[in-house]
């Protein structure tokens, strides 16, 4: 709330002016019968006027709309005062004028009801000592007009007058201006203190007041207006200048002590008075711009602290995203050589079967019988190694994008453990190491399992622990159960390097290797172990290892037990289909519509030696045109090709009314290929590569059962 009160305009009147106005007229008749009581003399003049002080106060802040309710008060204490009615007119009329142009002075300097700037002291002092000339030339011609002073005193009255009435500005006005709930919050902040202050000023001023120590001594009176200036404000100073002034008043008109009506003593009475008011206000003033100042200080160390937490928090903020980025980058530093090296092992991997394949042919076209045995044989194995390296990464393919293929079916957990020992016998007895195998008798005789899973995840570990460990360190391949028969348990241990701690936390790790120096000795890709754990998680099992260097690792696999009956087998495969004999099998015309000239020629060879005949297409497109010209018992059809894909020819064949079988022969290897091939209109799927035997076996099947039955 602003501290100028807006009603001061000429005219304005507030709401509740009945009550306003009579407290008013009221205050100016009780202090101005007051003054009557110490005058000093038989004109009535009094040394502290304290009426003007009121009236220009509550004109300041009410409004000067109020200046009637000022006329009627002066009047009734002029009338009271046993004045003449003329006298009592005309003094009203000046005394009303004076307080109303003070107050106008007051707002044109524009004061604050706090008095907190020095600029509102000085407009105090300029509007009583200028506007009270009004009130006392006025008032001393209507007493000399009415005879009630001689012209020989009219000076002397005049002085006195001016003297009560800037007196009565500077003690009352800032009282009536200043007083406010804030002011007087001030006060009762402190109440121990401001009790301690009204007793000791109660009796400080009884003894100057009945001494009369207070003409010559105005040190102790001062002591406390700066107490109360510095410790309760304006409010509190002002009332004690104006307590010590009404006492002083008192002891005048009573004569007490070394009080009297002499002129010159009371002068300095008035001096010390006005001086106190002065200084009360000033240091008032020093005080609330001091307290304004560290509000404000206070103000700006909050917004620095509050600044600096912000800036602390941010910084916190930004370490964070910093440390975030740096792990960041060293993740990616990290994952850039983990996969710079898996390319540079992959390449290593895929480079080595395929010189010895190149290398094997070389041997074949020397036309040496007594090799050609070993070269074939040599091709065939490094050729299987390359299908499960191809089939290793496109399983690491479908992990990452979280398409994990599992097809549960009826199987033999002894029967996996034959397989697994038989596929890897051969590798063991090249490298001198006895391998074993035990199945616990708790381990039921069929159970629900996706079989080929699981033999590529034992199979893995029996190569791993195989590959680790030194010529005669024997490898053992255990089935058992665990937890009360719940969960089905195979273990793969060996006698070998065995696996340090550290080393052990980035076995399952997609691309990592224990030992990934260019020097390693037992080569791999650092797939195999990710993808054992990954399936076994996906069939909701568990891998452990248990292992330390020198001293061999132990593989646990646990995968839950579930009946055979609980799923059907899904999995489509070639190995179900009996096998035609070597020398032949269904005879009839075979359509071949593939763009690899190096694969028309070995299907073909296969199929012509089973007794087929074969007619080849090297696009979709030409594919479409031969099957439509001639009669086919079934159609091969290759998928990626130019011209028109497998798809697309497929659609057109079945479109033109060819109901023949025609079997995808395709490098697409997924289920998800699989099914779009049937969604086409394929009658069967075979990926490639694939043996004669499951070429044959597949065209066995369709052509053995007559087309449309």
């Amino acid at each position: 709330m602003s501290n100028r009160d807006p009603s001061w305009r000429a005219g304005s009147i507030a709401p509740a002016w009945v009550v306003q106005w009579g407290a008013l007229a009221a205050g100016i008749v009780v202090t101005g019968l007051l003054g009557q009581a110490s005058a000093l003399n038989p004109s009535k003049t009094s040394l502290i006027w304290l009426p003007t002080g009121v009236a220009t106060g509550l004109l300041f802040r009410w409004g000067i709309g109020a200046w009637p309710a000022v006329a009627v008060g002066i009047f009734l204490v002029q009338v009271l005062g046993h004045g003449t009615p003329l006298t009592s007119v005309g003094i009203a009329a000046t005394g009303t004028l004076g307080t109303v142009a003070a107050a106008l002075v007051l707002h044109r300097f524009g004061v604050r009801r706090a008095f907190d700037r020095l600029r509102d002291v000085v407009g105090l002092v300029v509007a009583a000592a200028t506007c009270m000339n009004v009130t006392a030339t006025g008032g001393v011609f209507w007493l000399w007009v009415s005879g009630a002073i001689p012209t020989a005193a009219v000076f002397d009255t005049w002085e006195v007058w001016w003297r009560g009435d800037f007196a009565g500005v500077m003690l009352a006005a800032p009282v009536v201006i200043s007083a406010s709930w804030d002011a007087v919050s001030r006060i009762v902040r402190r109440p121990g203190e401001a009790l301690l202050f009204v007793v000791a000023f109660a009796v400080t001023l009884w003894w100057v007041t009945r001494s009369g120590a207070m003409v010559g001594e105005p040190i102790g009176p001062l002591a406390f207006v700066l107490w109360a200036a510095m410790r309760f404000g304006m409010l509190a100073a002002s009332l004690t200048v104006l307590t010590c002034s009404i006492a002083s008043a008192v002891a005048v008109a009573m004569g007490f002590g070394s009080f009297s009506s002499d002129l010159p003593v009371l002068y300095s009475l008035w001096a010390y008075m006005v001086a106190w008011a002065l200084i009360g206000l000033v240091v008032s003033v020093i005080q609330v711009s001091g307290d304004r100042d560290r509000d404000s200080l206070r103000a700006t160390v909050h917004e620095l602290n509050v600044t600096t937490a912000e800036l602390s928090s941010r910084r916190a903020e930004q370490e964070t995203v910093i440390r975030s980025l740096e792990r960041s980058e060293q993740e990616a530093d990290r994952a850039s050589r983990v996969k710079t090296q898996f390319l540079a092992n992959m390449s290593h991997e895929l480079r080595t079967p395929v010189a010895a394949v190149l290398g094997y042919a070389e041997m074949l076209e020397t036309g040496d019988v007594a090799r050609r045995a070993a070269a074939l044989d040599g091709i065939r194995r490094n050729s299987a190694h390359l299908l499960r390296l191809v089939d290793d990464v496109l399983d690491i393919a479908k992990i990452e994008s979280g398409r994990i293929e599992l097809f549960p079916e009826p199987c033999s957990p002894s029967g996996l453990i034959d397989d697994v020992v038989s596929a890897t016998a051969g590798y063991a007895s090249s490298r001198g190491i006895p391998l074993a195998s035990h199945v616990d008798a708790t381990v039921p005789a069929a159970c629900a399992l996706d079989a080929t899973r699981v033999r590529q995840v034992l199979t893995n570990l029996v190569n791993n622990a195989i590959r680790f460990s030194d010529p005669g360190s024997p490898v053992t391949v255990r089935a058992g159960t665990a937890d009360g028969g719940a969960m089905l348990e195979f273990e793969v241990t060996d006698r070998g390097v065995g696996i340090s701690e550290e080393n052990q936390k980035k076995l399952f790790r997609p691309f990592s290797q224990v030992d990934d120096s260019m020097t390693r000795r037992h080569g791999g890709t650092g797939l195999g172990l990710c993808l054992a754990a990954r399936f076994v998680e996906a069939m909701g099992g568990a891998i452990r290892v248990a292992s330390s260097e020198g001293a061999g690792a132990r593989f646990t696999v646990t995968i839950p037990v579930r009946e055979p009956g609980d799923v059907p087998p899904s999995r489509p495969s070639a190995a179900a289909v009996p096998l035609p004999p070597s020398s032949g099998g269904t005879k009839g015309r075979i359509l071949l519509v593939e763009d690899s000239p190096e694969m028309r020629q070995i299907i073909g060879y296969h199929l012509r030696k089973a007794g087929f005949e074969v007619e080849t297409a090297n696009d979709g497109r030409t594919g479409i045109a031969v099957a439509q010209a001639g009669h086919h018992d079934l159609i091969l059809m290759d998928i990626q090709m130019p011209v028109a894909d497998g798809y697309e020819a497929t659609l057109a064949l079945r479109a033109a009314g060819i109901a023949v079988p025609i079997v995808a022969l395709t490098a697409h290897a997924s289920v998800v290929d699989r099914d779009l091939c049937r969604a086409r209109g394929f009658s069967d799927y075979l990926p490639k590569p694939c043996t004669s035997q499951d070429l044959l076996a597949v065209i066995d099947r369709h052509l053995a059962t007559p087309a449309g039955e």
